[in-house]
């Protein structure tokens, strides 16, 4: 894959920030700090984070059997939601943390002819895992599924950039065209990538030589540099799988060679904090 170009440190003892990280990796989902410290392990291997409440309080995670679990910040207390049985494609938690949406696949048990593919939603209460069921007005799956920054919408996206509204308080639906309306969204962290400075509107850009810093009023800067990289014909895999800015932007995140960094901008230190392949910030 490559080596940084210097060595860097081995501690990130230098970050002057507490901000709250997740990652993914092969010890399972590991909570820590930017400095490397309250080091924790959530969940163990094999699971995958699908949102964060906005409060951090609860995780909405999926396993390799494609099932559903609700649980605390601490991964003690997962509990597992049965009515999606092992079809999960995909889950998010309400702004207000009390409702969670879900869509799945059709069953693969059934011959590909009966399969009965559809847009139904699950609505599940967090407290009660109470569940209410939407049907389906289509023959196809969604991909994804976000709220309303209000709470008041479920907005279903495919492949196809198609949406689709959902309003749970009357069942109403409205199918759209084109993209989804970002800007009405909740934002659910593992899938949020700062990559840009609102402060600044800097930007992070990888590529195989590093992770370079792209201001609007200053030459490029390369703040973590790779050297070795050799790509073979089929070798599409990224140097750096993930970078992104820590609120304030003063540090920037990093995933290289399934290990996560971070980079403070002003000096150029870099500090390893653990291996793990995704990372992404706590609310």
């Amino acid at each position: 894959m490559g080596t940084l170009g210097r060595p860097g440190e081995r501690s990130a003892s230098f970050v002057r920030a507490q901000h709250l990280l997740y990652v993914e990796g092969p010890r399972g989902l590991l909570r820590l700090s930017l400095d490397g410290q309250g080091f924790r392990e959530v969940l163990r291997p094999g699971y995958r984070v699908l949102d964060v409440s906005s409060d951090g309080l609860t995780l909405v995670v999926t396993d390799p059997a494609h099932r559903l679990f609700i649980g605390d910040a601490d991964g003690r207390e997962m509990r597992h939601l049965p009515a999606l049985q092992e079809r999960l494609v995909d889950a998010a938690i309400a702004p207000d943390g009390k409702r969670v949406a879900a869509i799945r696949s059709a069953d693969p048990a059934l011959p590909e002819l009966l399969r009965k593919e559809g847009d139904e939603v699950f609505l599940i209460e967090v407290a009660t895992l109470g569940v209410q069921t939407f049907p389906a007005i289509r023959g196809e799956v969604p991909a994804r599924v976000f709220w309303s920054r209000d709470g008041s919408g479920i907005f279903l996206t495919g492949a196809d950039l198609r949406g689709q509204w959902l309003w749970p308080a009357s069942g109403a639906r409205q199918v759209m065209d084109g993209p989804p309306p970002l800007e009405s969204l909740r934002d659910r962290p593992p899938l949020r990538t700062q990559a840009s400075c609102p402060e600044t509107g800097a930007r992070l850009v990888s590529g195989d030589e590093g992770l370079d810093l792209l201001s609007p009023e200053a030459d490029p800067r390369r703040l973590v540099p790779i050297s070795g990289r050799a790509r073979g014909p089929r070798d599409l895999e990224p140097t750096v799988s993930q970078a992104f800015f820590a609120p304030g932007c003063a540090y920037a995140v990093f995933v290289h060679d399934d290990q996560v960094g971070v980079v403070e901008l002003e000096s150029g230190r870099i500090g390893w904090l653990t291996s793990g392949w995704r990372a992404f910030l706590a609310p």
